[in-house]
């Protein structure tokens, strides 16, 4: 029987549109942290998958943000248990690679929709 291999997400930043420090910058500013490396990142699960909106920092599906969505207050304190561990690093290998959780989807957020990151596979060893 084989087992599923997750491997992580690869997103290359676009040197041609901005730096690897503006990009990580984005992200940190995101709520993303940036770890030294891969064995700090637990790559088969990812709080922060797609269900959360990169505009309201809101998943939608847990109470609190629910609550926020639905509050007529548009200065809302509340920041998302779904979108707070959001975790990243800088590939070993290739500086400008940023390596993610199996299981974050980038497809939609901003810096891949303006070409700022471009979304890859890495060859394993």
């Amino acid at each position: 029987m084989l087992l599923a291999v997750q491997l992580p997400r690869y997103a290359r930043v676009n040197l041609l549109h901005t730096t690897s420090d503006d990009v990580i910058k984005r992200f940190c500013k995101e709520g993303y942290l940036l770890v030294d490396s891969l064995s700090t990142l637990s790559l088969t699960s990812c709080p922060a998958s797609s269900s959360v909106n990169y505009q309201t920092g809101h998943c939608g599906r847990c109470a609190q943000c629910l609550a926020a969505e639905d509050s007529s207050s548009s200065a809302d304190p509340h920041q998302c248990p779904m979108a707070a561990e959001k975790v990243f690093c800088r590939d070993t290998h290739v500086p400008e690679l940023l390596v993610f959780p199996f299981s974050c989807s980038l497809v939609d957020h901003p810096l891949y929709t303006n070409t700022d990151i471009i979304l890859q596979d890495k060859p394993c060893d």
